[in-house]
């Protein structure tokens, strides 16, 4: 299976805006992915590669939805 786009949030973005990035990640079982792909250093984003998070589809606008990364998951277990 290949790699899919997730969007990860921006933590220092604009007051009352939100901003996501896209970003590689692999499917490993319901609603969870690790991020594989790379963010830039030109902001500060909740998730960052190798994270294993759980993602869900969300609408960004009429039309528009994506998977965005909501929780980090502990994969030490």
């Amino acid at each position: 299976m290949g790699d899919l786009t997730v969007y990860v949030a921006q933590l220092d973005r604009p007051a009352g805006r939100d901003v996501w990035r896209p970003v590689a990640a692999e499917h490993l079982d319901g609603e969870l992915y690790r991020i594989v792909g790379h963010l830039p250093d030109d902001g500060s984003w909740e998730f960052t590669s190798g994270d294993l998070v759980q993602c869900r589809l969300q609408a960004f606008a009429p039309g528009l939805a994506g998977l965005v990364a909501y929780a980090k998951v502990d994969d030490r277990a």
